[in-house]
C-alpha cells in the first residue's frame, strides 16, 4: 500500500482471511508484489483475499466505515457472523450462534458507544 495524501481506514484484524482498505478522501494505492497496484479514491474500498491473491474494488459509504472514530459502528447488509466478530472485538464479548441460519442472516444495524445495551 502507498499513501498518496489521504484519509483512509484499514481493517486487517483477520489478515489471513481478508484485508479491507476504505478511502474517505484523497487517494491510496493498493497491491502487492504479485498484483498490479490499483489507485483508490474517496468512496472506494478494496478487499484483498490472500487465499485467492485477489483484490476486489467497490464503491462504499466511507463515512459508515470511518464512524468508529466517533464511537459508532455501522453495518449495512452484512452477515450476522461478520458483525458478531466486530462486536466481540469492540466490546470484549463472546457471541455464539445456535445455528448457521442465524449466523448467515443479512443485517443492517448501528451501535453507538454512548448507548447502553445488554444482551443475554
Amino acid at each position: 500500500m502507498k499513501v498518496l495524501g489521504t484519509s483512509f481506514n484499514i481493517d486487517a484484524y483477520t489478515p489471513a482471511e481478508k484485508v479491507t482498505v476504505t478511502v474517505a478522501g484523497g487517494k491510496v494505492a493498493v497491491g502487492n508484489s504479485q498484483l498490479t497496484q490499483q489507485a483508490l479514491v474517496a468512496g472506494q474500498q478494496a478487499i484483498f483475499v490472500p487465499a485467492e491473491n485477489m483484490v476486489t474494488t467497490l464503491m462504499t459509504e466511507a463515512g459508515d466505515v470511518m464512524a468508529w472514530r466517533q464511537g459508532q459502528l455501522v453495518f449495512k447488509r452484512m452477515l450476522f457472523r461478520d458483525i458478531a466478530k466486530k462486536l466481540e472485538r469492540r466490546y470484549d464479548a463472546q457471541i455464539r450462534f445456535q445455528d448457521n441460519e442465524v449466523a448467515n442472516a443479512l443485517l443492517t444495524a448501528s451501535f453507538d458507544e454512548k448507548q447502553r445495551w445488554q444482551v443475554r
